[in-house]
């Protein structure tokens, strides 16, 4: 896989699922709006916005990404967030299983890509069985999970891992 180079909406597209799904923190979205302000004369209303949103609830930051103006790739976004969601699996900030019920459920209300929203619902039900004590082990589950996430790494945007946060939102 050749990751593709993410416009400004694109990046704000996989801040705002990172945001829904708990794999980053609104400092993150101000941090990244920072650069772009810092590097335009004239920059647009959105990103002065959210410069200053760091410290506000996810739910504004959200919104506030959403404004933000262009076109998204198709289906980059959410490569970026599963290539994300890889990196903070190896930085080991969250178990395998955890990251999956947040995309998992986040699959369920976003608009992803048919093969990775069917991939996620194959994985949750493995998982699944593996916590009814149906079949299987959690190292197997885990080992899929990182396998998985693992072929998306390379859209993983330059972010530091360490800005998730621990509730699980469903």
């Amino acid at each position: 896989m050749t990751a593709m180079q993410p416009t400004r909406k694109d990046m704000a597209e996989f801040l705002r699922l990172s945001l829904v799904a708990g794999l980053c923190k609104p400092s993150t979205a101000a941090a990244w709006a920072d650069t772009i302000v810092a590097a335009e004369q004239s920059p647009h209303i959105a990103f002065i916005e959210l410069c200053i949103a760091g410290s506000q609830p996810a739910s504004a930051v959200e919104a506030l990404l959403a404004d933000v103006p262009g076109q998204t790739t198709p289906e980059l976004p959410v490569r970026m967030l599963l290539g994300h969601s890889a990196r903070l699996i190896a930085a080991t900030e969250f178990p395998p299983e955890q990251v999956l019920l947040r995309l998992y459920h986040l699959s369920r209300i976003e608009s992803f890509p048919e093969s990775i929203y069917l991939e996620l619902n194959c994985l949750e039900d493995d998982y699944s069985l593996v916590r009814d004590g149906v079949y299987g082990t959690f190292a197997e589950i885990a080992q899929h999970i990182i396998t998985f996430l693992n072929e998306y790494e390379p859209y993983a945007p330059d972010i530091p891992t360490g800005n998730a946060t621990h509730s699980l939102q469903g």
